[in-house]
């Protein structure tokens, strides 16, 4: 789970710097309209990729960072659905085969047993606003931190 934080920690880092550099290169308004701005950076491959790759998935990445600290259900509901289309093109079997059937369970269940696969997603371990946590990483940092050696059993 560190390196995941970590990980999402140099994404987010990417994604800024990428969108500050797209908007002192093209302007402000530039960037609201990807797909002219696609359209103008088709013969450059470079930067072509770059736009593609900071608006499809580090801003997936950014909805799921934000829908995780503010506890936003219909969004990471959202990013499950979305996180299909993108490992789909990208053959990631076992990816695939996990965010379908996570998107199996959430969408298809039976509408009492969706709450309860929705509701205890996160968890909030202060009252300060934006400080969610996914509920499996905090389940992974009780077990690594209250973990007792062996040997200091009887």
């Amino acid at each position: 789970m560190t390196h995941t934080s970590l990980r999402l920690r140099w994404t987010m880092v990417i994604a800024n710097a990428g969108f500050k550099w797209l908007r002192s290169v093209f302007g402000e308004h530039a960037i609201t309209d990807k797909l002219k701005l696609l359209a103008d950076c088709r013969q450059n491959v470079h930067v072509y990729n770059l736009i593609g790759f900071i608006f499809t998935s580090l801003n997936h990445f950014w909805a799921c960072l934000f829908a995780t600290q503010c506890s936003d259900n219909d969004l990471m509901d959202f990013a499950w659905k979305y996180s299909l289309l993108v490992f789909n093109v990208t053959n990631e079997g076992r990816c695939r085969e996990g965010f379908l059937q996570k998107g199996l369970c959430l969408l298809d269940s039976e509408p009492h047993i969706r709450n309860i696969i929705r509701h205890p997603r996160f968890v909030d371990e202060s009252d300060n606003p934006r400080t969610g946590t996914a509920l499996d990483y905090a389940a992974e940092l009780v077990r690594t931190t209250y973990l007792i050696p062996i040997e200091s059993l009887p």
